[in-house]
């Protein structure tokens, strides 16, 4: 996972694997923050900055709250992941499920749930 700035637009995002192949050899293929899709970016453009790895909370991510659970929250033998920057991400956007949340805010923002007393 790589966090990026665009230091001509200032805004931050992160690089994604182009399985569409929409990017020409210069770019990455980038989700800023904000948004949900990614956009060709000239990597000459783009800056590694420090983030702080996502760490997903069943509650806060919505699990069993049927179409607000956040689509990127996947469950295996070492509990909870996000996989929303992932190789897995394109396969959940595409998955028929309950899950129907795909959030535009940062972590850890796009935990709508947050608010709720655990």
């Amino acid at each position: 996972m790589r966090k990026v700035k665009n230091i001509e637009t200032g805004k931050e995002g992160f690089v994604i694997d182009d399985n569409f192949r929409c990017c020409d050899a210069s770019e990455d293929l980038v989700v800023y923050d904000g948004t949900k899709h990614g956009s060709g970016t000239d990597r000459t453009l783009l800056k590694e900055v420090p983030f702080v790895l996502p760490i997903p909370d069943l509650t806060k991510c919505g699990a069993g709250q049927g179409k607000y659970c956040c689509i990127f929250i996947t469950v295996g033998p070492n509990g909870s992941v996000c996989e929303r920057f992932t190789a897995l991400r394109n396969t959940l956007i595409f998955r028929t499920m309950t899950a129907k949340r795909n959030p535009e805010q940062p972590y850890p923002k796009c935990m709508v749930f947050a608010d709720k007393k655990e």
